[in-house]
C-alpha cells in the first residue's frame, strides 16, 4: 500500500499571498495620509497598532499553514508545520477520527488522532465543504494505512461534531457562559439593597435652599440655569449631545434620545444635580428625568441571569452522564431542562418583582416561593428521566398513530437512499396489515412496500455523529444488511417505535418463508 503525504494546496497558497500583500499595502498607506506614526497623538496610535498586529498575526498563521505537511507511510503518521513537529507509530494510534464544526454556510472537517487518551488534530488534510469527494478519500486512505499497519479501535468512521460525546472544549465553553450570566446574577442580587435605598431617597430627597452649605449641596437637589446652544440631530444614535452656551454650568452633557428630542437650539432650560450627576432637564413644556432603577426591576434581572447561567450547567450535567459513551455518539438534548428553567422564570420572576427585598421575611414569599421550588423540582425529575442515555434495547418514547383498524403509522427515516426509498422520500412506515411500506406521510400515498425478506438486521445502537441532522438525540438506529446495496441500510425511530417496527419485520419475514416453502 502507497504512502500518503498532504500539503497545502496551491489555490490557497495564491490566496494567502494575495490576503497579506493586500494588508501589508494598507499598513504601509495609511501613515502617507495620516503622517507618521511616530508624531500620533497615543488616542490614534492605538488603532493603527491593534490592524497592524492583528494583520501580523493573520500572517504568521497563514505562513504557519503554508509549511505545514501530513505524511502516513508504513511507519506510521508525521505531522509538521513551521512551528511545531509530531509524530506517532500505528501501533500507538487507537483511533482516527473526523471533526465536524458547523458553520453559518459550510461546515469544517478534520482529521483527529488518538493516541491513549490525548486527542490531536492534524493541520492536513481540511475542507469547508459539506461533501467534499477529495477529503473522504484522504481519511479511507489514511483509514486504511491505520487497518493494515495498527489496530484501530472501531470499524466505522468516528464523527466527533457539537453534539456527540467527544467534542472537545465544550466543558470549558460553556463552564465559562455558566460562570459570567452567574457572576452578572450575582452582582445584580447584590445591588438590590442599593437600589431600593436609592429609589426612596430619589422620592424623599428635598430642594436645595439659600441655606444650603456648599458641603451639603450634594445631598439635596440642585439646581441652575442654562441655555442650548445646538444640539445634535435626535433622528441619528442612541444618544444626543446638549452643548450649552458659554460652556455654562458645563461645556456639553450626553443625554438619551428619547425624551429630550424637542430640546433644541435656544431653548433656556434648568439643569438638577443630585450626588454629582445631572438628573433632570426642565424645558419649556418638557422635562426629561434620569432613570433611576428600581429594586423590582434589578431583583427580575438577577432572576433572568440565574436562569440562563442554569442551562449551561444542565449542558454539563448530560454531557457528565454520557462521559462513558463512545466519542461519536450523540448526547440527549438538553431542552427537557430548557423547559423547566421557562416554567421556573413563569413564577420565579413575578416573585422577585412583588418582593425584592422580602423573599425571606414576607410569609406569603415564603409560601409563594415553596410551592414554585416543588414543581420545579417534580419538572426536573421528568426532565432528567427525559434525558436519560437509553441503551438498545430499553422502551419509551414514540406514540404510533393509528390510520384505520389493524394499521400504524410510526414516524420512522430510512438514511439511505434504496429502491424501496429513493431520494430519502419516507418519513413514516406503515404497520399491522402485514405488508411494512415506508409512506411520505400519514396516509398510504406514494406508500412503497419494504422488501423485508431481503433485509438482515445486523445490529441496533445509539445515534452517532456521522449520522444524518434528521436524527433525533433521543432515536435509535437499526442497520440492515441488504444484497442489493454496497452499504448497511439504516433505519431511525424512537426507541418503542423502533422495536415495534423490528418486531413486525420479523413476523414478515416469517410469512414470506412460509409462503417460499
Amino acid at each position: 500500500m502507497s504512502d500518503v503525504t498532504f500539503r497545502t494546496p496551491a489555490v490557497q497558497l495564491r490566496r494567502l499571498f494575495a490576503g497579506a500583500g493586500t494588508a501589508a499595502v494598507i499598513v504601509a498607506v495609511i501613515p502617507v495620509f495620516a503622517g507618521s506614526p511616530a508624531r500620533w497623538a497615543p488616542a490614534a496610535l492605538v488603532p493603527w497598532l491593534s490592524i497592524a498586529g492583528t494583520i501580523v498575526l493573520a500572517v504568521a498563521m497563514g505562513v504557519n499553514y503554508l509549511a505545514a505537511q501530513v505524511q502516513g507511510d508504513a511507519h506510521g503518521i508525521a505531522s509538521r508545520t513551521l512551528v511545531r513537529r509530531w509524530s506517532a507509530p500505528w501501533h500507538e494510534i487507537t483511533e482516527l477520527r473526523v471533526r465536524e464544526i458547523k458553520g453559518k454556510y459550510s461546515t469544517a472537517r478534520r482529521i483527529s488522532v488518538v493516541t491513549g487518551k490525548r486527542v490531536r488534530s492534524l493541520p492536513l488534510p481540511v475542507t469547508n465543504k459539506d461533501v467534499d469527494p477529495a477529503f473522504d478519500a484522504d481519511v479511507t486512505a489514511l483509514r486504511a494505512l491505520h487497518a493494515r499497519y495498527g489496530k484501530p479501535r472501531t470499524v466505522h468512521l468516528p464523527v466527533v461534531t457539537a453534539r456527540t460525546a467527544g467534542a472537545r472544549g465544550a466543558w470549558v465553553g460553556w463552564s465559562l457562559v455558566s460562570l459570567f450570566f452567574l457572576a452578572f446574577a450575582v452582582l445584580t442580587a447584590l445591588w438590590v439593597p442599593a437600589a431600593a435605598s436609592g429609589r426612596d431617597d430619589w422620592r424623599a430627597v428635598a430642594a436645595c435652599t439659600k441655606d444650603t452649605p456648599p458641603a451639603g449641596i450634594r445631598d439635596c437637589l440642585y439646581t441652575t440655569p442654562a441655555v442650548i446652544e445646538r444640539a445634535t440631530d435626535p433622528r441619528t444614535g442612541r444618544k444626543r449631545w446638549l452643548y450649552f452656551t458659554d460652556d455654562r454650568p458645563v461645556d456639553r452633557v450626553q443625554v438619551p434620545k428619547e425624551g429630550t428630542g424637542e430640546f433644541g437650539a435656544g431653548d433656556r432650560v434648568e439643569l438638577t444635580y443630585w450626588h454629582g450627576g445631572l438628573r433632570r432637564i426642565t424645558g419649556d413644556g418638557h422635562t426629561w428625568s434620569e432613570h433611576v432603577p428600581a429594586a423590582k426591576d434589578v431583583a427580575v434581572g438577577s432572576a433572568l441571569f440565574a436562569l440562563l447561567g442554569c442551562y449551561p450547567l444542565t449542558v454539563l450535567a448530560i454531557r457528565l452522564r454520557g462521559r462513558r459513551l463512545p466519542a461519536d455518539d450523540v448526547l440527549p438534548s438538553a431542552l427537557p431542562f430548557a423547559g423547566v428553567l421557562a416554567a421556573t422564570a413563569v413564577w420565579l420572576v413575578p416573585l422577585v418583582y412583588r418582593h425584592p427585598t422580602t423573599l425571606l421575611t414576607s410569609p406569603q414569599a415564603r409560601w409563594w416561593g415553596a410551592a414554585g421550588l416543588a414543581v420545579s423540582a417534580g419538572l426536573f425529575l421528568w426532565a432528567w428521566r427525559a434525558t436519560r442515555i437509553r441503551r438498545p434495547g430499553e422502551g419509551g418514547g414514540g406514540r404510533a398513530e393509528p390510520a384505520a383498524e389493524g394499521e400504524a403509522f410510526v414516524r420512522a427515516v430510512f438514511l439511505d437512499a434504496t429502491d424501496f426509498n429513493p431520494l430519502r422520500f419516507g418519513t413514516h412506515i406503515l404497520l399491522g396489515d402485514g405488508t411494512p411500506a415506508v409512506t411520505p406521510g400519514r396516509d398510504r400515498f406514494a406508500a412503497r412496500r419494504i422488501p423485508v425478506e431481503r433485509l438482515t438486521l445486523r445490529t441496533v445502537r445509539r445515534p452517532r455523529g456521522g449520522d444524518k441532522a434528521a436524527v433525533r438525540a433521543g432515536w435509535h438506529i437499526a442497520e440492515f444488511e441488504d444484497p442489493n446495496t454496497a452499504t448497511p441500510v439504516r433505519l431511525a425511530a424512537a426507541p418503542a417505535d423502533l422495536t415495534r417496527i423490528l418486531r413486525e419485520f420479523e413476523a414478515a419475514q416469517g410469512r414470506s418463508d412460509v409462503r417460499t416453502s
